[in-house]
């Protein structure tokens, strides 16, 4: 929902990109994607989902989108959705946690 260039005021309208995740640190609960000459995060797209495919092809929510590093499609961060799970269960009164394994094995 944010802008979709380093000089775009674009907020507000929808988009999606694919990156590629770079690096994550359980214990810092951060995820990074590489950014550079791919689509990242920009200015606006904060709190925005983070999804992983499966090799099933199915799609998890992963990450929240937190900071950018070098601007507009630079290095994205974002924290690991797991740690936001409490908080969306008692805000939202939903159960989010997930019940399954990888494989969809319960």
């Amino acid at each position: 929902f944010g802008a979709n260039t380093a000089n775009s005021t674009g907020a507000g309208t929808k988009r999606w990109a694919m990156d590629t995740l770079s690096a994550i640190s359980i214990s810092q609960n951060v995820a990074q994607t590489a950014g550079g000459s791919s689509p990242s995060v920009c200015g606006g797209d904060s709190g925005g989902p983070m999804f992983v495919r499966y090799p099933d092809n199915s799609w998890h929510a992963f990450g929240i989108a937190s900071t950018v590093s070098g601007g507009c499609g630079g290095t994205g961060t974002h924290s690991l959705m797991m740690g936001a799970v409490p908080w969306i269960e008692q805000n939202s009164g939903i159960d989010v946690t997930p019940c399954h394994d990888q494989d969809g094995t319960w």
